[in-house]
């Protein structure tokens, strides 16, 4: 029984560090070199004490661009974390209005990842560290407070696993939000080897513990999410 106490309380403890149990938040999403406004951004999650994780990004048009386009993606991802390794996904899903479902599916045990895109499937060979694009944000934060400063890490596409490295900078910084004022972050980032992703994250770490600042450099274009308050 003891040793069932400690476990549950090593895991909240865990939960704490890096994420809240569960949160809400919003973003204000800017695209490109010139940062003109696009969209909105929910982001949610929703960490339990039976090692179970599920997470939900869903990105709406706003504004002027709204006008023009519209755009409506849903990108979810739930598997299992635990106080050691961090996150381990097992399912990812993108969902975008008149296109086909992304979706990767993990097997840990067979070490595969299938990933459905564009009606093709193709399975991959898994290692240790794949995360999927949206548990990479929190698997980010993870290592913030429990990994090296540096190390490797992979994201898995609907095209391939991409190897990447990762940094935690040492010393904090101070990050001004609008209608938050300033606050003290850390920043993380992981840059695939060859330079064609690359996700920053600004991690709060008191009072909160939430990322509050996203920024994502990918082929497809420069998404720079900015906490609302």
């Amino acid at each position: 029984m003891l040793k069932k106490i400690l476990v549950v309380v090593g895991m909240l403890v865990a939960a704490s560090a890096f994420a809240a149990e569960s949160q809400r938040l919003v973003y204000r999403v800017l695209s490109g070199e010139r940062g003109l406004q696009i969209g909105q951004a929910d982001l949610a999650w929703t960490l339990s004490d039976d090692g179970r994780y599920t997470m939900t990004l869903q990105l709406q048009s706003t504004g002027l661009v709204a006008l023009v386009a519209q755009v409506n993606e849903k990108r979810t991802s739930n598997g299992t974390w635990d106080a050691k390794t961090g996150f381990h996904p097992l399912h990812y899903e993108r969902l975008r209005s008149g296109k086909p479902p992304e979706m990767l599916d993990f097997d840990w045990k067979a070490r595969t990842v299938r990933s459905t895109r564009k009606g093709k499937t193709v399975d991959l060979p898994l290692t240790d560290h794949e995360q999927d694009y949206l548990s990479l944000m929190h698997q980010l934060g993870f290592l913030r407070q429990k990994g090296p400063r540096e190390g490797k890490i992979a994201v898995v596409t609907g095209k391939r696993i991409k190897q990447a490295t990762y940094r935690v900078e040492p010393q904090p910084e101070r990050l001004k939000l609008d209608g938050l004022g300033e606050i003290p972050v850390q920043r993380i980032t992981a840059r695939t080897v060859e330079g064609d992703f690359a996700m920053t994250v600004w991690w709060q770490s008191e009072p909160a513990s939430r990322p509050v600042r996203l920024l994502i450099e990918a082929e497809d274009g420069v998404f720079d999410h900015w906490l609302q308050p």
